[in-house]
């Protein structure tokens, strides 16, 4: 069965029930970086139309890390939304535990969902934790890094100025909103490869990371159950 153990810095597991956490907490928090707009410059990014409605920029941050407050047991979900790039890009959370690859294609040979709502695969761990969160980005390039191109949580490069000769990500709680809120249960991680140099756009691979616990009643209902069946193990939905 697995859990996230390792997923998370700092981490504590439980194997009783957990509560719900108060209404009003967040569970993942945009820590540092500085705030600006994607695409930036003469940028085009693929996943406006189909994904935020045209619209012409997407709000966020540069240079972040990501940290997640998960105290008590709870779900990890990431979506998968595609990439829009010439390189293999591989995103992996937990030290494999999830992992979605984009074997390469750009232009009309991009693979993008065709909403929000329809994410091209899903995948989710079950576990707690406190801390910075475990995942990275690793790509084909030869040109940057050595031998392959990547990025982890907590090394992440500041490319605000649009300047940035290795991968990065940007981070958002609300893209097309205010876009200036670091706390939430839904974050959305844009990567940019920098395959093309530095473009700014983003669009080479998208996923959202959301964390969520059983309200308390259902865990008191379920959670005896899910522990003696087993089902704390990996569910993986296509």
């Amino acid at each position: 069965m697995n859990k996230f153990t390792g997923m998370v810095a700092a981490a504590a597991f439980g194997v009783g029930l957990a509560v719900a956490a108060p209404a009003n907490a967040a569970f993942l928090s945009i820590d540092g970086g500085t705030f600006g707009q994607i695409p930036g410059g003469t940028g085009e990014n693929d996943f406006l139309n189909p994904l935020f409605g045209g619209a012409s920029q997407l709000n966020g941050y540069f240079g972040s890390d990501l940290l997640i407050n998960l105290p008590v047991q709870g779900t990890v979900t990431v979506n998968f939304y595609g990439a829009e790039a010439g390189y293999t890009n591989t995103f992996s959370l937990g030290g494999g535990l999830i992992t979605f690859t984009h074997n390469g294609g750009t232009g009309p040979d991009s693979v993008i969902a065709g909403s929000l709502a329809s994410p091209l695969d899903s995948d989710s761990v079950v576990g707690s934790g406190v801390g910075l969160l475990t995942f990275s980005f690793l790509t084909d390039q030869t040109n940057v890094d050595g031998p392959s191109g990547s990025v982890s949580n907590g090394t992440n490069p500041d490319d605000s100025a649009g300047t940035a000769d290795s991968p990065n990500f940007f981070l958002s709680c609300d893209p097309t909103g205010v876009g200036t809120g670091t706390d939430c249960d839904t974050v959305y991680v844009f990567l940019d490869d920098a395959g093309a140099g530095p473009d700014d756009n983003h669009d080479d691979f998208l996923v959202t990371i959301t964390v969520s616990v059983p309200e308390p009643a259902s865990m008191a209902l379920l959670g005896g159950g899910l522990l003696g069946l087993g089902l704390l193990a990996r569910r993986r939905r296509r």
